[in-house]
């Protein structure tokens, strides 16, 4: 059974809608702007950044990073030895971002599942953003980056490379499942815009899934010629790959027929 528009737009309204968190950090900066009698202009060019970038922080739409923060207070003459209360305001800040997005969307999972349930229904409600448990294709992949950074109140490529520094384009072939993201340049990035560590974590497990299911032609090779010798605990352990895969890819070569040695 499928949730009904009004509860569609209510989870949307409820996920998107801005914390008044972050609005508190765009006018803090605002009044060092004010303070300070500088143009956004200036403010960027101090810092090399894209004045875009600066209007932003402003905006109290979504929370920059910590970068972009230091850039716009250096550029409004805020000393480097002050700084420091206003990186523990930013973490601060993202910390309760990322709690206030967890209370939310869970009393929204409660009301939408209690109507299900009245329904008679015992489907629990579940987003495409968080699909990502059940990705394993980098297009998968990325369909759920997309729907995640969205839930961020980042809804392009542009949005989310001006808030997080990652290039529109990379961003762009993320998203299309082009090419995914390192490990490293996934975990910055979702850091930066204050994903929680569950989410982090899924992601995570989500590109060791694709790597998992590549395959080069020599691994292909090796497989069919152990496939019918070695059972599947010593292919694992011989190709490096979870039993998952290996039987994924068993199937797909069409190698079942093959009677394998029992594990």
């Amino acid at each position: 059974m499928t949730i009904s528009p009004q509860e569609e737009d209510y989870l949307n309204w409820s996920l998107l809608t801005t914390s008044n968190a972050v609005q508190i950090f765009a006018d803090r900066l605002s009044e060092e702007k004010n303070r300070a009698g500088v143009t956004f202009r200036e403010i960027a060019a101090s810092g090399y950044r894209d004045h875009s970038q600066m209007v932003r922080a402003t905006k109290g739409k979504v929370l920059p990073t910590w970068e972009v923060t230091q850039a716009f207070l250096l550029g409004c003459g805020v000393a480097r030895h002050n700084l420091g209360p206003w990186r523990q305001f930013w973490h601060a800040t993202r910390s309760f971002l990322a709690a206030e997005q967890q209370l939310r969307m869970a009393s929204v999972e409660m009301s939408v599942n209690a109507s299900l349930a009245r329904r008679g229904s015992g489907v629990r409600l579940t987003k495409d953003w968080l699909e990502v448990q059940k990705a394993n294709t980098p297009a998968q992949f990325g369909l759920a980056l997309r729907h995640l950074l969205e839930h961020y109140g980042l809804h392009s490529a542009r949005d989310a490379a001006q808030a997080t520094g990652v290039p529109k384009s990379t961003l762009s072939d993320w998203f299309d499942g082009k090419r995914v993201p390192s490990a490293v340049r996934l975990d910055a990035l979702l850091t930066n815009v204050g994903a929680t560590q569950r989410t982090l974590d899924e992601f995570s497990n989500c590109l060791d899934r694709i790597r998992d299911r590549r395959w080069s032609q020599s691994a292909v090779d090796q497989l069919k010629q152990l496939y019918p010798r070695l059972g599947k605990s010593a292919l694992v352990w011989r190709l490096g790959r979870s039993a998952d895969a290996i039987q994924e890819k068993v199937e797909e070569l069409g190698l079942s027929s093959s009677r394998a040695v029992a594990s």
